[in-house]
């Protein structure tokens, strides 16, 4: 077989945040003869017209690269390098092989190039020569008063001969007129860091000695038909309080009992301590065989408990420290805020119905695991945190507690059958592994860094058929007040997507506001005004007071076209990040 041809597509071009303006206003003409109306059909014109160009009687390995604005990439960029790619893999035949682009971007910051460097000729070239490339791509954006035009080249690597290319009017919808909201954060760049705080935790019982200090209980919840029997204990011994579980499953009965059906299983541990001027507590728990844990504190009064918690995503079989503040747990009671004046009882859930949804408790009929427990303490801060930080991860303090659910991956509701819907096993979806932990070294330190594996088989063909998407879903709750703020930004990366939605969830008005916003493999800053922040009541910027119990959802929904072609290798690895999530004045 002759030896394949390499060849880069680097669509670098020159569109201004202003020319974007100008498209998003009230009163833009109508698109006129000859201009493309769409980013779809862009992309699709794009690969029509670039597999025409292309040496059509040799084996060709075409790469799709960025889309600039202004020497940058734009919020246009990745949808557009997602779009050219799968229309040419589409269309090109036997002889011609798409290369991926995380590649690329491996290249680009092995060498520490930059997108601006992209618009040198040389540099251009030698990109080429360290990929193996014959040939170049390149792609000249110029912006006019109501449409953008592209001048695409294709250049020898070794002579710098133009062998080729064409020209294109343009214009793309009103979401896609966002690019002055992402700012890319290439290798390179600098970004401000922010200070974390410093604390002073008081354990209470590290469970070493042969007596506890602090009793410890447990207990479970369950409802419903779906479990024929349930056993648990709790014990101390290897320097931890550990809870033991199992329970039987009527796996035949799944479908029919799991909306009525759940169970808990708790380890509880009664303490003396009050609030007093703790900011929090802290613990390290170890589960096996699972991932998903509630987190509660409580304390008894005659007319009832008053119970706050938070869900959290551990990694199992390994120890996860934990400080939690106070102010980002749920008030589960409805009760008000925690007495200063009375004990605390700390307390840890194992849910079924979450851990299931991701794949736990799946081996047979019996379901089991352990959760140990060590170094209950509650800690205080040294240095005052910043009003404007919602979350940074280079501290210990979860100001954000971070919660991870797939939708659709496991079970799923077929709506195409009746309105009601029937719920369903997705058997395209065999299996999921995933890991949530902090990751050192990102643009400003310390980051969050959410990884993962599903399973995929062929008759994911019938799910991706329904027209549902399977949604990756990071939930963090937060104990900030934005009260005074107009903003919110956050630093975000993820490798399977082109795009995501934030939601802000107000549990003190049941309110829920939401945008979306762009996403790349590389990191990016996205700022989000709350006014583009909508609830079906108005804008977040609009609706006043809002409560101090929020929590975020970033939802990042997985491409079809990928989850078809992880069919072949078995697997579909996703990875997504974030950091550094700031408030605005």
């Amino acid at each position: 077989m002759m030896k394949s041809k390499f060849i880069l597509l680097v669509a670098a071009g020159m569109l201004t945040a202003a020319s974007l303006f100008l498209f998003s206003c009230a009163g833009t003409p109508p698109a006129e003869p000859g201009y493309i109306e769409g980013i779809d059909v862009l992309a699709s014109t794009i690969a029509e017209k670039t597999i025409a160009i292309l040496p059509g009687t040799e084996p060709v390995t075409l790469a799709v690269y960025y889309f600039t604005v202004d020497g940058k990439p734009g919020s246009i960029s990745d949808y557009l390098i997602n779009g050219v790619t799968t229309e040419i893999a589409n269309r090109g035949g036997d002889n011609l092989t798409m290369v991926s682009r995380q590649g690329l971007d491996r290249i680009m910051e092995e060498h520490s190039l930059m997108l601006t460097d992209l618009v040198s000729e040389d540099t251009q070239v030698n990109l080429g020569q360290l990929l193996g490339a014959d040939m170049v791509l390149t792609g000249y954006i110029t912006p006019l008063k109501d449409y953008n035009k592209i001048n695409i080249q294709c250049i020898k690597v070794g002579t710098g001969e133009v062998i080729g290319g064409f020209q294109l009017n343009y214009r793309v919808e009103n979401e896609f007129q966002q690019d002055s909201v992402n700012r890319v954060i290439l290798p390179g760049n600098a970004v401000s860091r922010v200070k974390g705080v410093t604390t002073t935790t008081t354990i209470l019982d590290d469970f070493e000695g042969s007596v506890t200090r602090v009793p410890f209980f447990h207990y479970e919840e369950s409802w419903g038909e779906l479990f024929a029997g349930k056993h648990a204990g709790i014990s101390a011994g290897e320097g931890a309080v550990t809870l033991a579980f199992e329970a039987e499953l009527d796996s035949g009965e799944l479908l029919r009992k799991w909306n009525d059906s759940d169970l808990n299983f708790y380890a509880g541990f009664k303490t003396k301590h009050t609030i007093g001027a703790d900011y929090g507590f802290s613990v390290d728990l170890k589960p096996q065989g699972f991932s998903q844990v509630y987190l509660f504190v409580s304390q008894q009064f005659k007319d009832g408990d008053r119970v706050f918690g938070v869900p959290v995503t551990l990694n199992p079989g390994e120890w996860n420290h934990l400080q939690i503040p106070f102010n980002v747990l749920k008030d589960y009671s409805y009760t008000g805020s925690i007495e200063e004046n009375k004990p605390l009882i700390l307390s840890f859930g194992v849910p079924f119905g979450k851990n299931y949804e991701l794949f736990y408790f799946r081996n047979s009929e019996k379901i089991s695991g352990k959760l140990s427990v060590d170094n209950i303490g509650f800690f205080t801060l040294d240095t005052e945190d910043d009003e404007n930080v919602v979350a940074t991860f280079d501290d210990e303090v979860y100001r954000t507690v971070p919660s991870v659910s797939i939708d659709n991956s496991s079970l799923y509701v077929d709506y195409s059958g009746s309105g009601e819907g029937m719920l369903k096993i997705n058997e395209g979806v065999q299996s999921l592994s995933m890991a949530v932990r902090r990751t050192e070294n990102g643009p400003a330190g310390t980051y969050l860094d959410m990884k993962g594996s599903l399973g995929i088989n062929g008759k994911i063909e019938e799910f991706i058929g329904i027209d549902q998407p399977v949604m990756v879903n990071l939930v963090l709750n937060m104990g900030k007040s934005f009260s005074g703020k107009h903003s919110l930004s956050f630093l975000v990366k993820a490798d399977f997507c082109t795009s995501g939605y934030i939601q802000i969830n107000d549990s003190g008005s049941d309110l829920s506001f939401g945008a979306p916003f762009f996403v790349h493999s590389g990191w990016g800053q996205v700022e989000i005004p709350f006014s583009e922040l909508i609830s079906d009541e108005g804008s977040m910027e609009d609706t006043s007071p809002l409560s101090d119990k929020l929590w975020m959802s970033l939802s990042f929904p997985v491409e079809p076209e990928m989850l078809k072609e992880a069919v072949a290798s078995g697997s579909l690895d996703f990875n997504a990040s974030i950091d550094q999530i700031l408030l605005g004045d």
